[in-house]
């Protein structure tokens, strides 16, 4: 896959810790784990980033996927 050029090892382990983050953004008892120990437990080093890496991907905050 990598070789092939579709896509970079930094993409898929992007788009891994955000499906990771998304999953316990939703999960139940959620709203009582602050989005940031979220980011960092996932794997992100830098919060900013992480935002921008979220909206990019879904289209909304982590703030708002987690209360829909």
């Amino acid at each position: 896959m990598f070789a092939q050029g579709r896509t970079s090892f930094s993409d898929e382990l992007t788009r891994a810790r955000l499906e990771a983050a998304f999953d316990q953004l939703r999960a139940p008892g959620a709203e009582l784990q602050q989005i940031g120990a979220i980011a960092y437990g996932v794997g992100f080093g830098d919060l900013s980033r992480f935002n921008r890496a979220f909206r990019a991907r879904y289209g909304r905050t982590p703030s708002e996927a987690r209360a829909e």
